[in-house]
């Protein structure tokens, strides 16, 4: 048996436990120290944040800009993504020269909601009577009053905050960290038209603490071969028409139901034409495209394996009402702009009539 089984703890061991134990004190103390003052550090570093705002890059116009948006992009099936959009229907009601009565009432009651300024309440009036019976005099007329209407409600930048009534658009406080990309993903529009609306200088023109207004996207095309025109709609509310041009006999715009391609929206791409078998680069004198691209891709049986259909601007503004181009939808370069502004990757459908 070990002499030193039954030995007492010396006075000097007792001395080296209590250093021990001041050692883990003075440790602990050091590393809360070096903690608290990490904490101010971070919180001086939020401070001197709190106004900086990540700016979109105005380069990259065609690219959806936050993750769980190109995470969509992947993940989406063409037939059955869209089925969710809020899309007008495309539906050709004869004219027969005669304006049916329910639409005429809708007319009327819209008509009387202007005189009281009552903008909202006639937008729905007056949207209702697209779908009815309508003479082309009178539906000329009710697009035209909508056309007012969206000057109003959509596009003024003196209105600083939409109609209580309206389920269209919304407002959104700025946070920091925010740019007008991600802001705009989130309601299914392009930054371009939240800088318009809002009266901003640029799409850098962002505070953290403003209050903006915010569209509830997407938008959405109808064009009507008949006519050479175009139809832009917010959900299924209509908003304005556009002039356009198509394709020449032989190479007819093709019809059916398209939508923005994820990455079909280019400010001037290289443009290879076929038929004549020559490339044309942005910059060239003979440019033909004008201002804009907006590449679509096709969702019916009929169209989905068209490629290179797209509207975009044209150097031939005098080609507008005419079937002039190889198959795509030609605008005046002030109109593609604006379009381009609004037609929002994978959300925004085409809709192609006779």
């Amino acid at each position: 048996m070990s002499k030193y089984y039954h030995k007492p703890y010396s006075r000097r061991r007792r001395k080296k436990k209590k250093g021990k134990k001041i050692i883990v004190v003075l440790i602990l103390l050091i590393a809360a120290g070096i903690y608290m003052l990490n904490r101010s550090s971070d919180g001086n570093t939020d401070m001197n944040k709190i106004m900086k705002i990540d700016e979109p890059d105005p380069t990259q116009e065609n690219q959806i800009p936050d993750e769980s948006a190109k995470d969509e992009v992947r993940k989406s099936k063409p037939v059955e993504k869209v089925e969710k959009e809020v899309a007008p229907k495309a539906v050709k009601v004869e004219d027969t020269g005669v304006t049916s009565k329910e639409a005429k009432d809708l007319i009327a009651k819209g008509e009387a909601h202007i005189s009281r300024d009552e903008v909202i309440a006639a937008r729905f009036e007056l949207n209702g009577s697209l779908n009815l019976e309508l003479s082309s005099l009178d539906r000329i007329k009710v697009k035209a009053m909508l056309a007012r209407l969206a000057e109003d409600w959509l596009f003024s930048k003196k209105r600083k905050k939409p109609y209580d009534e309206d389920k269209l658009m919304t407002t959104y406080l700025v946070k920091n960290g925010d740019n007008l990309g991600s802001i705009g993903s989130k309601h299914k529009v392009p930054y371009q038209i939240l800088v318009i609306i809002n009266g901003l200088s640029s799409d850098r023109a962002l505070r953290a603490g403003s209050t903006i207004k915010v569209i509830n996207g997407p938008f959405h095309a109808i064009i009507d071969r008949s006519s050479f025109t175009m139809d832009l709609y917010l959900q299924n509310t209509f908003v304005r028409s556009y002039d356009v041009g198509l394709g020449k006999k032989g190479s007819e715009t093709p019809l059916g139901r398209w939508r923005v391609m994820a990455d079909g929206k280019i400010p001037t791409p290289e443009w290879f034409d076929e038929p004549a078998g020559k490339v044309y680069y942005p910059g060239d004198p003979e440019y033909p495209l004008g201002a804009r691209w907006i590449e679509i891709e096709g969702l019916d049986e009929s169209n989905k394996d068209r490629t290179g259909i797209a509207l975009h601007g044209t150097k031939e503004p005098e080609s507008i009402g005419t079937m002039c181009s190889n198959g795509c939808v030609r605008l005046i370069d002030k109109e593609i702009i604006e379009v381009y502004g609004m037609l929002y990757p994978i959300h925004s459908i085409v809709q192609i009539v006779d």
